[in-house]
């Protein structure tokens, strides 16, 4: 009989931790040439689910609980609209859905089934995570506190959960490991500041 292994360690790292706050607070520029080797070297997995604590807690400090549909499709059309000629870099119903998922909407069906490939999904997390802390206007000192908050709640995560389905309370990180080469390709593509001051994707 074969022997049954456990699920292998995820781990969120400083570099994880130092990675998504200089992609939110400074840009790509502060994660290339030797830190970006550095990061590329780390689990993926763990900044995956750095990332997505990070969303969850960004969308619940922008959304009360008694949010809307609505507001949620608003939302998500303010962003693109701010993006501009690339809009198109934002998918709406995979941004309305990430969301959603993130508020806890009962309503919502398992976003794991969705047709779209990692990547954009991935870029999508990515774009909103920028758009929804610029918006709550908490500060360097507001973001840190968030994501090291996040980072406690990512490394209590228990990753056996990524190898079985049936847990409804398991963070969506697109399945693991597909998703580590989705963000370690898009950590590098962090939407700007336009002149307007309006979020421009890269």
């Amino acid at each position: 009989m074969r022997k049954l292994t456990s699920a292998p360690l995820v781990t969120v790292t400083d570099l994880h931790v130092s990675a998504l706050r200089a992609f939110i607070l400074e840009g790509p520029d502060a994660w290339e040439g030797e830190q970006a080797e550095k990061l590329n070297d780390e689990t993926g997995l763990g900044l995956s689910l750095l990332i997505h604590y990070s969303f969850t807690a960004a969308a619940r400090h922008i959304f009360a609980r008694s949010f809307s549909l609505s507001q949620v499709i608003r939302y998500v059309a303010d962003v693109r609209l701010a993006l501009g000629d690339d809009a198109l870099q934002l998918n709406p119903r995979v941004a309305e859905q990430l969301i959603r998922s993130a508020l806890g909407d009962k309503m919502l069906t398992d976003i794991s089934h969705l047709n779209e490939d990692q990547v954009t999904k991935t870029r999508a997390k990515l774009l909103l995570l920028v758009a929804l802390m610029t918006d709550a206007e908490l500060g360097e000192s507001g973001v840190d506190e968030l994501i090291n908050e996040a980072a406690e709640n990512a490394r209590k995560f228990d990753s056996s959960s990524l190898f079985s389905r049936e847990s409804a309370d398991s963070p969506h990180v697109e399945g693991g490991r597909d998703e580590d080469t989705a963000t370690r390709s898009d950590i590098s593509r962090r939407p700007s500041r336009g002149t307007d001051g309006g979020w421009e994707s890269p």
